[in-house]
């Protein structure tokens, strides 16, 4: 019986240019929320972390979303390949740490769960000198 994990996402990639550019830059990641790399086709594919300044694990899905492979604790900025020997259809990019800690494990069923994330409607004060103005 496999057993089915939910993963929550809060990023979609799917057009050329987002797969590209997955997390770079991103300085900061929720600690359980992760990034759904769908790929146009089924194949062994490749990332690294060229210009990531988080640690991330991957986990590799195929087509009915089946775990068939993981890294964990990829190092910020490393430009190494990283893979599985298994093609994938799907791959989750997230934080480090998180593989490890729900047990997920090749088999394992992963249901996707998309939240966003919620951009603050909150006006910024601009802050005011202590005695007022000059």
């Amino acid at each position: 019986m496999d057993i089915e994990r939910r993963v929550r996402i809060n990023r979609v990639m799917k057009t050329p240019t987002e797969i590209e550019r997955g997390l770079m830059d991103l300085k900061r990641l929720p600690k359980d929320a992760g990034a759904l790399f769908c790929m146009k086709e089924t194949r062994r594919h490749v990332f690294w972390m060229k210009n990531t300044y988080v640690s991330l694990d991957l986990i590799f899905l195929d087509e009915v979303f089946r775990v068939v492979g993981t890294l964990t604790g990829a190092i910020p900025h490393d430009e190494t390949p990283l893979q599985v020997d298994t093609p994938s259809k799907y791959i989750i990019e997230i934080k480090s740490g998180y593989v490890d800690a729900h047990d997920i494990q090749v088999g394992n069923i992963i249901r996707p769960k998309y939240n966003p994330i919620k951009k603050s409607t909150k006006k910024r004060r601009t802050p005011r000198a202590k005695n007022g103005p000059l």
